[in-house]
């Protein structure tokens, strides 16, 4: 729990213990721990391994021989602390998990009845008429308080009898098991691929309590509305034949003729904007002149242009007022144009001649 250490089970019943704050890519297990000869019998290979939440020195390991043996990490050359049997179970990643205190264990077990369905006959077997019922379960055991004083040589003490059994379901077996210690509900998972959970009300609030706290949307059923004493019929508005779309005459023709969808109208042409214009033009740099806007005033003449603002001054002396006429200087601007004073030059040479 507290990330100190790495521990693995292994198939010759040895469980492997890593120190993690250790350096190094590749290293030996810093601690083995192994069944004495004497108890060679309750071994075998190791499914789970799990630590106390409580005490991170107590170990709990289980094996397929149907064992769970518990063990102290601080001395791994004595026998365990104990050992629970007859725990069967027929699959290989069965496991054993602590509860949240840390004083008990729980672990999945399958257990066989014989119940007799028919009555035993001379030529029948005696398994044909007592067939095998197996129930699944989860039992619990006591973890001692305190590590009992065991040498090398001393033999744990072994027991079968659980301290309380409870049968999960039949026909199937507890595999995994888990003690959430938030919720303090203990999950268990199947051999029919069912979840089960096991909880006490006093203690449990959250958890599968929420989920199975709301109850699913009822839908609605027109039996409400004639319980409740309703009487009469409820006519939406837009339910009426003058409101639906969906009526076939000459309104619904009428609309459809204005759909451009169903009548494959194409697009109109672009009143204003870029691209706007049609493209009348054979050549592409035409047409991106067309779409450039020009000036006007370069082809205008400036002597008219000033001439109009001369006119414009006198008729609405805005800027220049009588204010400013008696300093305004002499206006030097010739009454006739270069080309009239020739043609007026020529005449003249004319009536000499």
């Amino acid at each position: 729990p507290n990330g100190q250490r790495a521990i693995g089970g292994a198939a010759d019943a040895s469980i492997h213990i890593w120190n993690t704050n250790k350096k190094g890519l590749f290293s030996k297990a810093d601690v083995i721990l192994r069944l004495p000869a004497n108890l060679s019998s309750h071994g075998g290979a190791v499914t789970s391994v799990v630590v106390s939440p409580v005490n991170f020195n107590v170990l709990a390991a289980r094996y397929d021989s149907g064992n769970v043996a518990l063990w102290d990490m601080t001395t791994p050359k004595a026998p365990p602390l104990k050992i629970f049997s007859g725990l069967f179970n027929e699959y290989p990643s069965a496991n054993v998990d602590f509860s949240p205190d840390g004083s008990l264990i729980c672990c999945g077990t399958t257990t066989s009845t014989k119940k007799p369905t028919v009555k035993p006959t001379a030529n029948a077997a005696a398994d044909d008429t007592v067939p095998e019922i197996s129930k699944a379960g989860i039992s619990f055991f006591e973890v001692p308080a305190k590590a009992p004083s065991s040498s090398s040589s001393n033999a744990p003490p072994i027991t079968s009898t659980p301290s309380m059994h409870i049968v999960v379901a039949t026909s199937c077996t507890v595999i995994v098991v888990k003690w959430q210690p938030q919720t303090f509900q203990l999950c268990c998972g199947l051999s029919n691929g069912v979840v089960k959970v096991l909880f006490d009300p006093r203690l449990s609030k959250k958890g599968a309590m929420l989920s199975s706290s709301k109850l699913p949307r009822r839908e609605i059923d027109s039996a409400d509305f004639a319980a409740s004493g309703m009487v009469g019929e409820i006519i939406n508005p837009l339910a009426l034949p003058m409101y639906r779309n969906d009526q076939n005459g000459p309104r619904k023709r009428a609309l459809d003729r204005k759909d451009p969808i169903k009548n494959k109208i194409p697009e109109k042409p672009i009143k204003s904007g870029p691209g706007s214009r049609e493209n009348t033009s054979f050549f592409f740099t035409n047409y991106v002149m067309s779409e450039r806007k020009t000036d006007p005033t370069r082809l205008e003449d400036p002597r008219e242009a000033l001439l109009k603002l001369d006119e414009v001054t006198k008729s609405e002396p805005m800027f220049l007022g009588k204010a400013y006429e008696q300093t305004q200087p002499e206006r030097l601007l010739h009454s006739i144009t270069a080309e009239e004073e020739q043609e007026r030059f020529k005449k003249e040479q004319k009536k000499l001649l």
